[in-house]
């Protein structure tokens, strides 16, 4: 039996294009006798396995939060040359993560977002159970919330939110500096300890002193920082125990295990067509879920 890492190797070549035969071919110079009809067969298999994987059932959890995310890919079968592949995660209020579900669309409209959501909910998502969506506050994200009938919270991504905050800071000294002025309005040990009343006052005092000093320095950004942190601390709001507050106030439990895939996606594949880019974030996305299923819970300590 082929090893996983082989497996994705296949699927790699053949979604960019190689046929059996030369992938065969390929194989062989790695001193791996694989015959050109082993690699049909074993893609044919492991194809009907993923479309079963990603439309298998989801009501058999009780998931409370999801963490969305969109990543661009290249597509040259495209009029744009790009795609961007839409996926949720969905965290139990255990702490249980896994990748829920994933789309292809042209843009991140509100209709795009809907196709997402509308495919979690077909396979037995309750949206009247979430209590909160992390997401980096697309337009198109917070359209789609705005105009269903369960009110549900968004929580702006905070790391999002900083990067557009600081976005128009040149120099690379000066943007880590003030990042870490930004990072330690929520990330301090004096947080500790307190409820998420006590942190939402606490953080907001934080904001102040953080403005007052960027503006000191001349830095316009303290305006950007105050003008729409309320919903960034959405999710102190929403969860009462801060110390899972924080694990949710960004989307780097994401971030974290799509890093791979988005630097491969981003620097070195170009797709031939959108079915290419489906297979293998298919394949990607399913192993993120193995080792997620190997992490202790999102609330460990």
């Amino acid at each position: 039996m082929m090893d996983s890492f082989l497996v994705a190797l296949i699927y790699a070549l053949y979604v960019s294009g190689i046929s059996y035969r030369k992938i065969s071919e390929i194989l062989k110079l790695l001193r791996l006798n694989i015959s050109p009809t082993t690699v049909s067969n074993k893609l044919r298999k492991l194809e009907r396995f993923m479309n079963e994987y990603w439309s298998r059932d989801l009501s058999g959890k009780d998931y409370r939060y999801l963490m969305v995310d969109g990543m661009w890919v290249k597509d040259r079968g495209s009029i744009s040359g790009r795609k961007v592949v839409l996926s949720a995660v969905g965290v139990t209020e255990s702490g249980e993560r896994e990748v829920l579900g994933y789309t292809i669309q042209n843009s991140e409209s509100e209709e795009s977002w809907r196709a997402l959501f509308e495919s979690l909910i077909e396979r037995g998502i309750d949206m009247k159970k979430i209590s909160l969506i992390v997401g980096d506050g697309s337009s198109g994200l917070r359209k789609y919330l705005k105009n269903i009938p369960v009110k549900i919270p968004l929580q702006v991504c905070g790391f999002h939110y900083g990067v557009n905050v600081l976005k128009d800071v040149k120099n690379k000294i000066t943007k880590q500096l003030m990042f870490s002025d930004y990072f330690w309005i929520v990330r301090s040990k004096d947080l500790e300890g307190l409820n998420s009343r006590e942190v939402i006052k606490k953080i907001k005092l934080k904001v102040e002193v953080v403005s007052e000093q960027w503006e000191l320095a001349g830095r316009r950004n303290s305006l950007k920082l105050k003008r729409d942190f309320d919903k960034v601390i959405t999710v102190f709001r929403v969860i009462e125990d801060p110390s899972k507050a924080r694990k949710l106030f960004t989307n780097n439990v994401v971030e974290r295990y799509f890093r791979d895939y988005k630097q491969f996606l981003y620097e070195k594949a170009s797709f031939n067509d959108e079915k290419s880019i489906n297979y293998l974030t298919g394949l990607v996305f399913y192993d993120i879920n193995q080792r997620l299923r190997r992490k202790p819970p999102l609330w460990h300590k």
